[in-house]
């Protein structure tokens, strides 16, 4: 149960951080083997966009940067 509230808790951290770098939404989700799935609300991202992604979420997740997937919608 703890871990769920840290999860989320980390979770909201990260959407927040992403939105103040500009785009307009943001979802985060962890996943059981460790990973992080990033859906940022834009019609494309730039690799310094996606550096920027990656940036925050390794640091806030704590992550290895091959575990953090990012997906951009429209």
């Amino acid at each position: 149960m703890v871990k769920i509230v840290e999860n989320s808790q980390r979770e909201m951290r990260i959407e927040t951080l992403i939105k103040e770098k500009g785009f307009s939404d943001a979802i985060a989700l962890f996943g059981d083997d460790g990973s992080v799935d990033i859906v940022v609300k834009s019609p494309n991202l730039t690799s310094a966009q996606i550096a920027q992604i990656t940036d925050i979420v390794a640091r806030q997740a704590n992550v290895a940067i091959d575990k953090i997937h990012i997906k951009n919608i429209f």
